[in-house]
């Protein structure tokens, strides 16, 4: 068993500041962009009760991680659920298990804005 993390969103809010997301999210797209294996959004959608379940997921071997973004809505709540589970790229050992509503703004925002600087 290893010693996995299982962080909340108010323990990971304000860990890091915006630019501090668009650096990383830039380093995986150029990851993602030299092969490092992912797959595309993947949802899956329940009829009742009414509801999805969408997850991205990929391996970054320069980062040494390997993980996704999941998340789940609808199911007659108000809200969304968010999870990031992290692993580790060369053992494949969980590291982390962590609450992604907090990070959901900033990890959007971004990518809008490694978009827009490569534009």
């Amino acid at each position: 068993m290893t010693d996995t993390l299982f962080l909340t969103s108010d323990e990971v809010e304000g860990l890091a500041a915006p630019a501090e997301y668009v650096d990383v999210v830039r380093d995986g797209y150029r990851q993602r962009g030299e092969d490092a294996p992912a797959l595309p959004r993947q949802t899956f959608r329940r009829e009742d009760p009414d509801g999805k379940l969408t997850n991205y997921s990929a391996i970054l071997p320069e980062t040494g991680a390997m993980g996704g973004y999941m998340y789940t809505s609808g199911f007659s709540g108000p809200n969304a659920w968010f999870v990031t589970p992290l692993f580790d790229a060369e053992s494949g050992e969980p590291l982390a298990l962590i609450d992604g509503a907090s990070m959901n703004p900033f990890k959007t925002g971004a990518a809008g804005a490694v978009a827009v600087d490569e534009l």
